[in-house]
């Protein structure tokens, strides 16, 4: 009369019983399977919803104007536009005098 000992009137009723568990444990871990697929997927879609930007902390306005100015980039961009369409001007005669 252990804990191993089972009578044999006995042992229909207990197979029973283990199909019986067998089966809701079966039907645990599907519906286990089920929730975990289905936490994985609202966590997906709750990050996709999060905002992706963070601000740290407000930009404030600078102390000392940060050089060069807008007088020398404009100054330096005309300078170079004066030289690129020189350039230019230069290779279309040579092309213009090279097919005559």
């Amino acid at each position: 009369k252990g804990l191993t000992y089972i009578a044999l009137a006995e042992l229909p009723e207990k197979k029973l019983e283990l199909e019986r568990l067998s089966r809701e444990k079966i039907v645990q871990q599907e519906i286990y399977q089920v929730l975990a697929k289905e936490n994985e997927l609202a966590a997906i879609e709750s990050a996709k919803e999060t905002d992706l930007i963070e601000i740290i902390e407000w930009a404030n306005a600078p102390e000392k104007k940060f050089k060069p100015g807008r007088t020398k980039i404009c100054l330096f961009v005309t300078l170079i536009s004066f030289v690129i369409s020189c350039l230019v001007i230069l290779l279309g005669r040579a092309i213009k005098d090279s097919s005559e």
